[in-house]
């Protein structure tokens, strides 16, 4: 109402987009556009070039999202700033037991992995070898309620930028192997070391964090300043 066009006022009654927060590089992932006057969610397939990047793999595929192009998606997270809650609470929906990103995905511009894996508990094995997570500052939660996960790959892994936001990051994870626990190991001297930092904050049990523990010493002597925190 009151709407002036070519200098006539008028009442416009046209389609109200004021809810359409898309580009259309943004469609895919879930905002809103309109269409020829309809209005589209999340109905666009990933195809052709490399137009379409994605930055932000907040909830990429959380409970299962987006699993019908699951590998078409994964090659255009490139430079991602976020992997929060990414493969978070796949449950049913993930085809496999297995996440590997070996190659797959640029997380050199990445500061948090918080919950980018957690409440899966079908999951068994996690390979990251390679990631760039130089500029990770949080992995809180990051495998959180993953039961049945035994392996993790950490390979070539440093968390230097990574100082106390590591809380409960292998929470209820109960059947980590031992060769996991020595990539732990690893991983937790690449953090800051200081006096007061407890393996068990990471969430580990008493005796996955005496494991650790026992395999930090053992590789580095003196210079792992971990506590079991028991």
């Amino acid at each position: 109402e009151g709407v002036v066009i070519f200098g006539v006022t008028g009442q416009h009654k046209g389609l109200d987009t004021s809810d359409a927060t898309a580009t259309a590089v943004d469609i895919a992932l879930g905002k809103t556009a309109y269409v020829n006057g309809e209005k589209i969610e999340e109905t666009m397939e990933v195809t052709g070039g490399d137009d379409f990047v994605i930055t932000d793999a907040t909830g990429l595929f959380y409970k299962g999202a987006r699993m019908n192009q699951f590998e078409e998606y994964l090659k255009r997270c490139k430079g991602v700033i976020s992997c929060v809650s990414m493969f978070e609470s796949l449950d049913d929906n993930f085809p496999a037991t297995t996440i590997d990103l070996r190659g797959k995905i640029d997380t050199s511009n990445s500061t948090s992995f918080r919950s980018a894996f957690g409440s899966n508990p079908i999951i068994e094995s996690v390979y990251l070898g390679g990631l760039d997570v130089t500029n990770v500052t949080d992995t809180a939660y990051m495998f959180t309620n993953c039961s049945g996960l035994s392996t993790i790959d950490f390979d070539g892994w440093d968390l230097k930028n990574v100082s106390n936001v590591t809380t409960n990051m292998f929470y209820n994870c109960t059947s980590l192997s031992d060769a996991t626990l020595q990539n732990i190991a690893y991983l937790t001297k690449t953090m800051v070391n200081h006096p007061s930092r407890k393996i068990k904050d990471l969430g580990l049990t008493s005796a996955q964090a005496t494991k650790v523990y026992n395999y930090g010493r053992a590789a580095y002597g003196e210079l792992y300043y971990w506590s079991t925190g028991n």
